[in-house]
């Protein structure tokens, strides 16, 4: 498919007025590929030689966004709002980058713009319902989300916050209503069911936890999310085999998802149960080794054994297979000191 791309983009620059555009598309590609300093070089000449191009400022944001530049991405963003002020995509992907930073003060201001850009759009509501909940002005807050939920009554991600913000303002009963809410829209919005289940497991109702688990796990029996919360609740009941079963499912439809391996890794301490699982995950490596879990869940194994040159020799292959996994730095890290 990039090769068919690349030719595609190979025949643009050779046309008197495809200059630009063919750039724009090798950055797009370049982006695509997680090259992300071609994607930055290749977007910025095609600004350079069009500034008025609204989607290349947006995909230069995006790109620097990957690079980890998030002021070169604001300043992206911005042009292009500016450029495109009735178009929904930067306003949104500047307010989510503001949010991820806690800089609420700045992503009210964005969702305050695309309100008035398009008023009735839900998102623009839903941001500032963020933004407010980030600052814990919980009225506001309300009143926002409720105000997207008219616009997108069909949303899960609407209700979903809201019923943050009644947490927040210990109204159980009300958050409890909204995450059902979010549930009923979207069977697979895991955040939403763990929101349930915290609201019961905090008022030591573990029965009502599992059953309700239980009951979406039923409705959504292919997702790998949906049974590790299972176990999650089964391993707070002390119920240690039905907690390894509902784990081990987890990973049997994603063998990638390591949330699951993290509570293996917790089931296995709790229960000093070292030996059996550490040779049956090193079968797994055996047979796979560039699947990059098993290797965090045996250098947990080991920590809690004080096996720390093990560990560190687990952590060291994580890092061999992806040089970012930031927790394997941390557990090295301290490991050595």
């Amino acid at each position: 498919r990039y090769e068919d791309t690349t030719k595609h983009i190979a025949g643009l620059l050779t046309l008197p007025n495809g200059r630009v555009i063919g750039h724009y598309f090798q950055g797009r590609l370049a982006l695509a590929r997680q090259q992300t300093a071609e994607a930055v070089a290749r977007l910025q000449e095609v600004v350079a030689e069009a500034p008025d191009m609204t989607i290349a400022q947006y995909m230069l944001g995006l790109a620097h966004m990957q690079r980890g530049q998030p002021q070169l991405a604001e300043s992206a963003f911005t042009k292009a709002i500016k450029l495109a002020p009735q178009s929904p995509e930067a306003y949104l992907v500047l307010a989510e980058l503001h949010l991820r930073e806690q800089a609420f003060k700045q992503a009210l201001a964005v969702g305050q713009q695309f309100l008035q850009s398009q008023p009735k759009h839900p998102q623009a509501s839903l941001i500032i319902g963020r933004a407010y909940l980030g600052q814990e002005q919980f009225p506001p807050a309300v009143a926002a989300f409720k105000t997207a939920m008219e616009l997108a009554p069909q949303s899960p991600q609407v209700p979903y916050y809201l019923g943050i913000a009644y947490q927040r303002q210990n109204k159980l009963p009300e958050a409890l209503q909204a995450f059902e809410q979010a549930l009923t829209h979207g069977p697979r919005f895991t955040d939403a069911l763990a929101r349930i289940v915290q609201l019961h497991l905090s008022q030591k109702q573990s029965d009502k936890a599992l059953v309700r688990v239980k009951r979406q796990v039923q409705e959504v029996a292919d997702q790998a999310a949906m049974h590790d919360l299972l176990g999650s609740v089964y391993l707070e009941r002390t119920e240690y085999a039905a907690a390894e079963k509902a784990f081990e499912t987890a990973i049997a439809l994603d063998e990638q998802f390591l949330n699951a391996y993290f509570n293996l890794g917790r089931l296995y301490t709790a229960t000093q149960s070292y030996d059996a699982p550490i040779a049956r995950y090193k079968q797994t490596i055996a047979s796979n080794p560039k699947l990059l879990p098993p290797y965090m869940l045996l250098g947990l194994l080991y920590d809690a054994q004080r096996q720390y040159d093990r560990a560190n020799e687990q952590y060291h292959q994580v890092l061999r297979l992806n040089p970012n996994f930031a927790l394997a730095a941390n557990n090295l890290a301290w490991n050595y000191t």
